[in-house]
C-alpha cells in the first residue's frame, strides 16, 4: 500500500550497505519522506534515540522573529551564524552547509554519519555548488538522506549526483481507511479532501483539532475567494504582502492545494473551465517563484488577484 515498496527497497539497500552515499526521495509534501529517513537513520545506527549523535538533521532553520527555541530541535546543527545575521529566510545558504558538514570528516566509532536534509531545493545556487563539491568527494562513512517536493528547483548538477527514489500520495480510498470509523461523515469528507493523499498531513489533522479547524477555515476561504468584490480582493493582497516571504509562500501553497482539488473535480464536469483553472494554478506557482526571488510582493499578489476569477 502507498510507498511500502519504495521504503522496503531503500531499507534493504541500506541494511546491505549498498545504498548510494546520497539518496533523494522526491514526492508531494506531507507523504512521509523526512519521517522515513529519520526512522532509517535510527535503524542503521542501532538506536531508539530521536537525535542520535551521528545524525545531523536539517529541517526547520532558525529565522529571526519567526521560529522559537522549541522549533530548533528539528535542525541539529549550530545555527549561531543565522542568529548573528538575524536572518528571516528558511533558505539553506553556504554558512549552513559549512556548519552542518564541518564535523563529517572527524573520526567516529559508528558505522555511519548521516545527514538528513529536508527540501534541498531550499539551497541557494552558491550553497548548491558548495554541496556539490561534498557530493563529488564525500566524507568516509557518510550518508546524505535528502528530500524534495520541487525537483525542478534543484541545481541540475546536484540532481544528477544523487540516487532518486519516489514516494507518492495515497488514493482517497487509502486515506479514508486511515480515519477512525467513529469519525462523522462531514469531518471525514474534509479530512480526505485536505489530506490530498498525504498520510503525515492526515495524521497531524487527526491529532491536532486546532490545526484541522485552521486548515478547514483556510480552505473554505480560498474556495470562495473568487466570489468576493475586487476591492475586497485587493485589500487582501495588500494585507498579505506585509507578511514574510515564507508566510506568503505557505499561503500560496494552500491556494495551489485548493485549486488542484477544484481541478480534480472539474475533470468530471464538462461545464467546468478546466483551462482557466490550469492557468490560475500556473500563475500561482509563478507568483511564488517571483516572491522567493525578491519581487515586489504587493504587485505580484495584486496581479494574481486580478486573474482570480475561477
Amino acid at each position: 500500500m502507498g510507498n511500502v515498496g519504495s521504503a522496503e527497497r531503500i531499507t534493504a539497500l541500506a541494511m546491505n550497505n549498498a545504498l548510494s552515499h546520497a539518496t533523494l526521495i522526491s514526492g508531494p509534501a506531507g507523504v512521509g519522506k523526512y519521517e522515513f529517513w529519520e526512522k532509517l537513520s535510527q535503524k542503521l545506527l542501532c538506536t531508539d534515540i530521536l537525535l542520535p549523535p551521528d545524525t545531523v538533521k536539517v529541517n526547520i532553520l532558525y529565522q529571526e522573529g519567526i521560529t522559537t527555541d522549541t522549533d530548533l530541535v528539528s535542525s541539529t546543527f549550530d545555527q549561531s551564524h543565522r542568529k548573528k545575521k538575524k536572518t528571516k529566510s528558511n533558505t539553506i545558504g553556504i554558512d549552513d552547509i559549512e556548519s552542518f558538514t564541518k564535523h563529517l570528516f572527524d573520526t567516529t566509532d559508528s558505522q555511519y554519519k548521516i545527514v538528513i536534509i529536508k527540501n534541498i531545493e531550499r539551497m541557494t545556487i552558491e550553497a548548491s555548488n558548495t554541496f556539490l563539491k561534498i557530493l563529488e568527494e564525500p566524507p568516509a562513512k557518510t550518508l546524505f538522506f535528502l528530500t524534495t517536493s520541487q525537483e525542478a528547483d534543484i541545481l541540475p548538477t546536484v540532481f544528477s549526483r544523487v540516487q532518486k527514489e519516489y514516494f507518492y500520495a495515497l488514493s482517497d480510498d487509502q486515506i479514508e481507511k486511515e480515519i477512525s470509523e467513529s469519525t462523522d461523515e462531514n469531518t471525514k469528507k474534509w479530512l480526505v479532501k485536505m489530506a490530498k493523499g498525504r498520510r503525515e498531513v492526515l495524521k497531524k489533522m487527526m491529532e491536532n483539532e486546532k490545526y484541522f479547524e485552521q486548515k478547514k477555515e483556510e480552505w473554505s476561504f480560498f474556495e470562495n475567494f473568487s466570489k468576493k468584490l475586487m476591492s475586497e480582493k485587493m485589500k487582501w493582497a495588500e494585507e498579505i504582502s506585509k507578511k514574510s516571504t515564507d508566510e506568503i509562500v505557505s499561503i500560496l501553497d494552500i491556494i495551489t492545494e485548493v485549486y488542484q482539488y477544484i481541478l480534480q473535480n472539474a475533470l468530471y464536469n464538462t461545464a467546468s473551465n478546466i483551462s482557466s483553472i490550469h492557468s490560475f494554478i500556473a500563475l500561482t506557482t509563478q507568483s511564488k517563484k517571483d516572491i522567493v526571488a525578491n519581487g515586489n510582493k504587493r504587485l505580484i499578489l495584486e496581479s494574481l488577484v486580478l486573474h482570480w476569477s475561477v
